[in-house]
Order: structure tokens, then C-alpha cells, then sequence
């Protein structure tokens, strides 16, 4: 979606009356620098390498001869380092631990915060949890791989600690779930 999004807000406008063979490199780092003067620079190397594979497959099917994206290596200013806060002394994280436990918010938001240092894994992945994954009773939780980034089955085996989350919160979340 978010491809199609670029696509239609950010390449059609400028290139996309035209035809393959007909673009150059000029053309693409235009769309480029639009996308970068809106101060999207992770956006506008992202936009770029979908116009690249857009173009690789109009050399596949006979729309072009060449890809002119690949002539931009280096053109585009570079993305901000995105580095987040990380605690890395162990005098800090008692404190950010009693934090995480003493939130104030929802059941599910504290819960969360509760489990997710203790099984390590993406929040994304933690907030689209299913109960049909978790064996409580093994004390194991099996993301499918469809949800995994190296789309292989993940095994997260699951403390005393987590399992007492889990449990505080299922009849909750079952009930808001409509199950019995």
C-alpha cells in the first residue's frame, strides 16, 4: 500500500505519462529531489529503489533497454541516522524496568510493556499475538512465519514471569474478543 501511495503522490505526477525507454537518469533524481525538498530523505532512497525494480522489470519485458536509477548511486543526500535511545547501563535499567511496570495506561499497553523485554522480540510482533500461538501449558509461544521477518516459524519459550502476564490478561482479552 505504501508503494502504490509513493507511486501515486510521488512518481505518476512527474514520469508516469511517459514511457520507460524514454526516461533518464535526470528524470528520476527530479522526483527524487521533490520527495527530499518535503524533508523525506528515507522516503525519497525508498521511492528510488521501487522506480529501480520498476524499471528492471520494463528491461525484463521489453519496455526498456536500460535502467537509469542505478546512474543515481550516490546522488541522493543521505538518510538521518535513526539511532533510538538505548539503556546500556545497568544502573538504568531497574529504573526504566519499575517504570515499564508501573504504567498507568491500559491493561494491555502495561502487560506489553511487562513482556517485552523478557521475550526480546519486535513490538510489532508482540502486538499482533494470537492465543491460538501460545502452548501455556509447554510454556511456549510459535509465531508463524508468515509474520516473521526471515519468514520462518519463531519459538519463544516463555518464562514463569511471562506466563503470569499471560494469564492476567487472557480472561480480559478474551472477553473483549468475544470469545467464551
Amino acid at each position: 500500500m505504501k508503494v502504490a501511495a509513493w507511486l501515486d503522490n510521488d512518481v505518476f505526477p512527474w514520469i508516469g505519462s511517459r514511457p520507460a525507454a524514454e526516461l533518464e537518469a535526470i528524470d528520476f533524481l527530479a522526483v527524487a529531489r521533490h520527495v527530499e525538498a518535503r524533508g523525506a530523505i528515507e522516503s525519497a532512497h525508498r521511492i528510488m529503489q521501487n522506480c529501480g525494480q520498476t524499471m528492471r522489470y520494463a528491461i525484463a519485458t521489453g519496455r526498456a533497454k536500460r535502467n537509469p536509477v542505478a546512474d543515481l548511486r550516490g546522488a541522493l543526500a543521505s538518510p538521518l541516522d535513526n539511532s533510538f535511545a538505548t539503556v546500556t547501563d545497568p544502573n538504568e535499567l531497574a529504573p526504566l524496568l519499575r517504570a515499564m511496570r508501573s504504567y498507568a495506561g491500559t491493561m494491555v499497553v502495561r502487560c506489553a510493556l511487562q513482556m517485552a523485554p523478557m521475550v526480546l522480540l519486535r513490538p510489532g510482533e508482540l502486538r499482533q499475538a494470537e492465543w491460538s500461538e501460545f502452548d501455556l501449558d509447554d510454556g511456549t509461544w510459535t509465531i508463524p512465519a508468515a509474520r516473521m521477518k526471515m519468514r520462518r516459524p519463531h519459538l519463544v519459550p516463555l518464562s514463569a514471569q511471562v506466563l503470569a502476564v499471560l494469564e492476567e490478561i487472557k480472561p480480559r482479552s478474551c472477553m473483549e474478543l468475544g470469545d467464551p
